[in-house]
């Protein structure tokens, strides 16, 4: 029984040092023959490139662009609205900020707009952390 276990445990220290050995050569032939200019790097760089290219974008329209022009129209389209600042009508701002109530009384509205007094920003600044 004992010699079962032995023999187990043995077979799985093997199996690790064999993957270790394939990871670590796999690596290894990557470095020698990834790292140049050979035939096996084009063939990877080649692979990756067909993987990574775009063909085509569908426009906000739902119509495939496949030319490079297409493409750029569509892409400077998508992000121009996305940053595009818009200012929403007076009444809409009206109808939103109508719905929220004040919680400052009228004190706090004072203290909030006074001007600033030096001593008081040189104290706020200089008991920071």
């Amino acid at each position: 029984m004992q010699t079962i276990k032995s023999l187990k445990k043995m077979v799985e220290g093997l199996l690790e040092k064999d993957e270790i050995y394939w990871k670590q050569r796999s690596t290894a032939d990557w470095l020698c023959d990834g790292d140049q200019n050979s035939k096996f790097f084009h063939a990877r760089a080649s692979a990756r490139k067909r993987k990574n290219f775009i063909s085509s974008l569908l426009n906000k329209n739902g119509c495939p662009q496949d030319t490079d022009e297409g493409m750029a129209d569509t892409i400077r389209e998508y992000f121009s609205d996305i940053f595009r600042s818009s200012i929403p009508p007076l009444s809409t701002i009206k109808k939103v900020t109508g719905v929220i109530h004040a919680r400052r009384n009228d004190d706090m509205r004072n203290d909030l707009n006074r001007a600033f007094i030096v001593d008081e920003i040189k104290a706020t600044v200089f008991s920071m952390d």
